[in-house]
């Protein structure tokens, strides 16, 4: 599959995804018009305050007041682009998912040897250092707080971590087709559990104040990928995708 055609198909997944959480909402136009420049410059403006306080102080922990007070709004141009505060979220969700460029189509597609992997791996503890992830994932920081309480916005997280874990078992079969990679089990399988190993380092990094965990996810997932004598896979061993909302139902941690 060429990187056209991932980058239009996430394109899709995301369109249903999203109005299909606007429907549950009872909102069927969850894409407020921005007729201008000048209304895309606004909307993101107020995008980037919610995000920068969402980060910090959590969905519950931020007001609609204290986001257009961050971005020198108002409540005209905040209800006329989102409608409410959940639909903001979901806007939300999606343009957070650009704050981790390590899941980008174009990324994954330059992955091409183990070392090239391997840096991959590391630049999650450089971008912690950095304060790029000093606050954690922060799609897994509304995951967790949200998931329980409110469907869509699980529903819209979900697409995207779907869609990154399938990105990612498409990397680690062309490592294991060129022969750079062993693999002892279906490549999507390994996909998954390794991002659950960065999802829960990222964690277990924002909770400690240490990049420590991170640094240490090279050696513990070659270790875990050539745990065993690895067997040949070929693209039969990608199980079909079931539909996002009956992939996983995750229960998180409290």
């Amino acid at each position: 599959m060429t990187l056209i055609s991932v980058c239009v198909l996430l394109v899709i997944r995301s369109f249903f995804v999203r109005n299909l959480a606007a429907h549950s909402l009872g909102c069927y136009n969850i894409n407020m018009k921005t007729n201008s420049k000048r209304g895309l410059v606004t909307k993101t403006k107020i995008l980037d305050a919610a995000a920068s306080r969402i980060l910090k102080f959590g969905v519950n922990g931020t007001s609609v007041d204290e986001i257009l007070s961050d971005s020198g709004t108002g409540k005209s141009q905040f209800y006329h682009y989102f409608g409410s505060k959940d639909l903001m979220i979901l806007e939300l969700v999606e343009h957070l998912s650009h704050s981790l460029p390590m899941y980008a189509p174009e990324v994954l597609e330059e992955i091409r040897t183990k070392k090239d992997f391997s840096d991959w791996l590391q630049s999650f503890a450089k971008a912690f250092k950095t304060g790029r992830l000093k606050y954690g994932c922060p799609l897994g920081n509304i995951a967790c707080e949200m998931s329980a309480s409110n469907e869509p916005i699980r529903l819209s997280v979900l697409a995207i971590f779907d869609t990154w874990i399938d990105l990612l078992a498409k990397t680690l079969l062309r490592l294991h087709k060129s022969g750079d990679l062993a693999l002892n089990q279906p490549s999507n399988q390994a996909a998954e559990s390794i991002f659950q190993a960065i999802q829960g380092s990222l964690l277990l990094a924002k909770t400690r104040g240490s990049s420590q965990c991170l640094e240490d996810l090279n050696s513990y997932i070659n270790r875990y990928l050539s745990s065993e004598s690895p067997k040949k896979i070929g693209a039969s061993a990608i199980r079909p995708m079931q539909p996002t909302s009956i992939r996983r139902n995750v229960g998180f941690c409290p």
